[in-house]
C-alpha cells in the first residue's frame, strides 16, 4: 500500500515540475515578445 502513496507523490511531482517549465516557457515568451530586443527577436510578420 506505501507503494502507491509512493507512485502518486512521484506522478505528483513530475506533473508540478511539466507545469512550472510550461508557466516559466510561456512567460519567457512573453517577454520576449513584450519587449524583445532588436538582436534576438526579429518579428516574422
Amino acid at each position: 500500500k506505501g507503494d502507491v502513496g509512493g507512485r502518486l507523490m512521484r506522478v505528483l511531482t513530475i506533473l508540478t515540475l511539466a507545469l512550472i517549465t510550461l508557466i516559466a516557457l510561456m512567460g519567457a515568451l512573453l517577454m520576449k515578445n513584450a519587449m524583445g530586443p532588436p538582436g534576438l527577436a526579429q518579428p516574422t510578420v
